[in-house]
C-alpha cells in the first residue's frame, strides 16, 4: 500500500492543474511516506501488524518493534547527539558520502525501497532482541541500519521532489 501511496501523491504533486490545496496535501502525505517505506516495520509481515504485534522491553519501557524502530532508536541516537534535531540531522546529512547519494538519488523506484526495507524486517526478525529487550547492545548492533535508512530516505525524497517539481521543459 506504501508503494502505491507514494506514486499516487507523487503524481498529485506533479499535476499542476490540480487545486493548490490538494497538491499541498499529497506533498505532506509524500512526505511521510517516504519515510514511512524506509522504517523497516512499516514493510513487514501482516500477521503481527508490522511489529505492533511483537512487544519488547525497549530501554526499559514496554514497547513494540514497530515503536521501536519508529520512535525508541531515534530519541536513543538523539541521547548522544548534543544539539537535538538540527544537529542530527546536520550529522547526518554530512556523513553521506558521494557514492551513496549518488546510488540513492538514482534509485527512484519506491518497490526498491520497499525491498530494501523488507530484506533488513526478515533480518530484525531473525535476530529478535533477547531476554534483554532492546537495550544500547541492540542500538549499537542496529545504529548504523537506522542512520543509513534515515540518510536513503532524505536522498531519496529529495531527488523525488527535485523530478516531481521541476519546471516543465
Amino acid at each position: 500500500q506504501v508503494v502505491s501511496s507514494i506514486l499516487k501523491y507523487r503524481d498529485i504533486l506533479k499535476d499542476t492543474s490540480r487545486p493548490k490545496a490538494e497538491r499541498a496535501e499529497a506533498l505532506k502525505l509524500l512526505l511521510h511516506f517516504v519515510g514511512d517505506v524506509h522504517q523497516p516495520m512499516h514493510v513487514s509481515f501482516k500477521e503481527d501488524l508490522g511489529g505492533n504485534k511483537l512487544t519488547v522491553t525497549s530501554f526499559g519501557k514496554k514497547s513494540n518493534m514497530h515503536k521501536v524502530w519508529d520512535t525508541d532508536l531515534i530519541q536513543r541516537r538523539l541521547r548522544d547527539t548534543k544539539g537535538g534535531w538540527a544537529t542530527m540531522s546536520a550529522d547526518l546529512r554530512q556523513a553521506i558520502t558521494a557514492d551513496q547519494r549518488k546510488a540513492w538519488a538514482a534509485g527512484t523506484n519506491p518497490v526498491d525501497w520497499a525491498n530494501e526495507s523488507f530484506a533488513i524486517t526478515v533480518q530484525l526478525y531473525a535476530k529478535a532482541p533477547g531476554n534483554d529487550g532492546v537495550n544500547d547492545d541492540y542500538y549499537k548492533q542496529w545504529n548504523a541500519t537506522l542512520n543509513a535508512r534515515l540518510q536513503a530516505a532524505g536522498v531519496r525524497l529529495g531527488a523525488m521532489l527535485n523530478d516531481t517539481l521541476k519546471a516543465p521543459a
